[in-house]
């Protein structure tokens, strides 16, 4: 009996709501028998692992870990009956191992999942695969070099604070796709100064911008090991190569000012002033206009009838999203003690994730009412938090922008919700800024006013917003017209 791990003792059990636990997702005296593994070490190590599933994963998901434990078992016990830890043998040898046993037994090696806000459906391994992977990396004996040294970086573990989106957090960069050991060294001194003043999100994509031209480099100058050997004839090549062959991707405007950002500070660090120098006026591409196309009136109306019907905290996030004309990043990163008064007037609070500053709204009766319902539905249903909507499975998180994605997308599909043109709807939470800025400017509210409105610095970027539709072009052009219809009507008479 002390083999065996039942759910009921488990953390996932005994931190479920009394409304998951009556929803029988997996009886309480179900349990892991650590009995069918072959000796006494892999029964503890499997027996620390699974009780560490307990801790992370909820009720739910925890029903997924029998049968492909209960195989494991099987395979282990057929294969390995005198190895008393994992690591014995090396992963890669185990996971082939375990490989050629499941396709001798009838196993398949894959699964396919259907993914529901992409209407497609894709290939994974089996969770068979996956659970011994999981088991194995959960043993992994840290590396004894420091965290700066390795090929991928841990931004947890390098040792300062670290500029990340909350909302879209980028947990660690991957320096492997670069081939050549002088690159990737260069490149990772270089990533290691920008990490302290940059986004995460920015070195990230400065590293994935790099990694196409050390490809290229590698194929046409395999010689070359350092991009301090780079000069202007190897970049020119690079320029035509991508302009002309690359396919699938419209514009290179941001990737080539992210490799002209790295090749600068790669050229301070080791003293090559040639290097801050080698692109020229003209090599990068101005940046495709972005289309600032807001929803219609009809197809506001479409979506949110569908968006009330969902959860009632994610249908406020999104109702209150729109009312705020923010970026998604900032209507999930509110937080409780948003609300503030000045004078007779209720404002909220709103952290720019993309400035790094903090700036304040007026905000309608309404919409600070919604504000306190969702902050009173947070309290009540993961105690006190920070954020107002947060993440269900780690409530000391904001809602991920991926769930907001999926939620919608798999709304859009469900009920086949299509725009003025009979396409389906994407995830357009952007396009509800769009439509609030571009309401503003047909309101002739002034440029400083919508600024502070939506966030922005200054009014430079007001003017995007300033696109007048067919319909409002019509009625604010009409008094115009009907002047100009009467003064070529009389010159008609004339002639």
């Amino acid at each position: 009996m002390e083999n065996r791990i039942y759910v009921r003792d488990l953390d996932c059990y005994r931190l479920a709501s009394e409304e998951e636990r009556s929803g029988r997702l997996v009886s309480p005296d179900r349990f892991f028998d650590l009995s069918r593994l072959p000796t006494e070490g892999l029964q503890d190590e499997f027996g620390e692992y699974l009780w560490n599933r307990g801790r992370t994963l909820s009720l739910k998901s925890i029903r997924a870990e029998f049968w492909p434990y209960h195989v494991i078992c099987r395979f282990l016990s057929d294969r390995y009956n005198t190895m008393e830890s994992l690591q014995e043998e090396t992963p890669d040898v185990l996971v082939h191992s375990l490989k050629a046993w499941m396709m001798k037994n009838g196993y398949s090696l894959t699964q396919t999942r259907r993914r529901t806000e992409y209407a497609k459906t894709v290939v994974r391994d089996s969770d068979i695969i996956l659970f011994l992977k999981r088991v194995i990396s959960y043993f992994c004996a840290p590396e004894e070099k420091q965290e700066m040294e390795k090929d991928i970086w841990n931004l947890d573990r390098i040792g300062f604070p670290v500029r990340n989106n909350p909302v879209h957090p980028v947990f660690s960069v991957n320096f492997t796709r670069i081939p050549q050991k002088g690159i990737r060294e260069e490149v990772k001194r270089a990533c290691a100064v920008t990490l302290r003043y940059l986004a995460a999100a920015s070195v990230a994509a400065q590293i994935h911008a790099v990694d196409r031209l050390a490809g290229f480099l590698k194929t046409e100058y395999p010689h070359l090991q350092s991009l301090t050997e780079l000069d202007r004839e190897m970049l020119e090549e690079y320029l035509i190569e991508i302009n002309t062959r690359v396919e699938g991707k419209k514009s290179f405007h941001s990737e080539l000012h992210h490799v002209k950002s790295l090749l600068d500070m790669i050229g301070k660090i080791y003293e090559k002033p040639g290097l801050c120098r080698i692109f020229v006026a003209g090599d990068i591409p101005p940046a495709a206009a972005s289309e600032r196309k807001p929803y219609s009136d009809g197809e506001l109306r479409r979506l949110n009838e569908a968006i009330i019907e969902m959860d009632e905290q994610f249908a406020r996030a999104v109702v209150l999203h729109q009312i705020l004309g923010n970026r998604i990043s900032e209507t999930l990163t509110l937080k409780k003690d948003c609300l503030v008064q000045r004078g007779a007037h209720a404002m909220v609070r709103v952290f720019l994730i993309k400035t790094q500053k903090t700036c304040e709204k007026p905000v309608t009766k309404e919409a600070v009412q919604l504000i306190r319902k969702s902050i009173a539905y947070t309290q009540e249903k993961y105690g006190d938090r920070e954020y107002i909507f947060v993440d269900d499975k780690n409530p000391d998180r904001p809602l991920s922008y991926e769930a907001v994605q999926y939620r919608i997308m798999a709304m859009i599909r469900e009920k086949d919700l299509r725009d003025d043109h009979g396409e389906l709807f994407g995830v357009g939470t952007h396009r509800f800024r769009n439509t609030l800025g571009q309401r503003l400017t047909q309101m002739h509210v002034d440029d400083i006013t919508i600024g502070k409105i939506l966030g922005h610095s200054g009014t430079r970027s007001v003017q995007f917003y300033r696109q007048f539709g067919n319909q409002a072009m019509a009625e604010e052009t009409k008094a115009a017209r009907a002047s100009m219809d009467e003064v070529l009507a009389q010159l008609i008479q004339g002639w």
